[in-house]
């Protein structure tokens, strides 16, 4: 079991007790946006660090500020659940 940790970009973090729910397996628009998302993975809070960044968009004409959600995890949990990854 590798402990090495690997950081991933993710969405819609939710949060328990003891774990971040997220959505895994992203796909982006032409802008680099996250446009969906595959599946719902629940990561537990003692392997795993979530990061929250602020970024300006263009939305519809109109300049916003969104985030970006990364979590940082081993990658012995991201192989065991299938997780797409690029190192």
């Amino acid at each position: 079991m590798s402990s090495e940790l690997i950081k991933i970009q993710i969405s819609s973090p939710r949060h328990s007790l003891n774990s971040i729910g997220v959505l895994v397996d992203l796909n982006f628009d032409e802008e680099g946006n996250c446009s969906s998302a595959s599946r719902l993975i629940w990561f537990p809070k003692v392997y795993c660090n979530l990061e929250e960044i602020d970024y300006s968009q263009n939305f519809f004409g109109k300049l916003i500020v969104s985030k970006r959600y990364f979590i940082t995890a081993p990658k012995w949990f991201l192989d065991e659940h299938n997780i797409k990854y690029k190192i």
